[in-house]
């Protein structure tokens, strides 16, 4: 690992995403228009979006697609992609996952920037424009 740059090796690999990961959280909790799915342990970082038309609360078909929405947007006029999905399983609508790597460019800016572009794809969602 030490040609890499990491002398200490996987330690501080896991040690920085860790952080990254306790920093996403935090953007979330703070966050009146975002909604964590579960307290992440590990650098998931699992959470829901609440466009402004829906801060009253909104059903577990209506969350779904509003992420579904968004994700759409990303992929033709978005700035970035993050991974949305399900639990069925566990009764889960859809969320964002960010899965945090040993990504050494990806720094607490660019967690805010993705809260930011997730918001500007999605504040206009509607309950008429998640009947997709």
């Amino acid at each position: 690992m030490r040609k890499y740059g990491f002398p200490d090796g996987f330690r501080t690999i896991a040690d920085n995403e860790l952080t990254k990961a306790r920093h996403m959280t935090h953007l979330v909790q703070e966050s009146e228009d975002f909604e964590l799915v579960i307290m992440n342990t590990t650098v998931n970082v699992s959470f829901w979006y609440i466009p402004p038309f829906f801060s009253g609360g909104y059903t577990k078909e209506q969350k779904s697609s509003v992420h579904k929405i968004i994700f759409q947007r990303m992929k033709s006029n978005g700035h970035c992609l993050i991974q949305q999905q399900p639990l069925t399983e566990l009764g889960l609508p859809n969320f964002f996952r960010l899965a945090l790597g040993a990504d050494r460019t990806r720094l607490h800016d660019d967690m805010e920037f993705l809260l930011d572009e997730i918001r500007r794809l999605g504040h206009d969602i509607t309950a008429a424009t998640t009947k997709i």
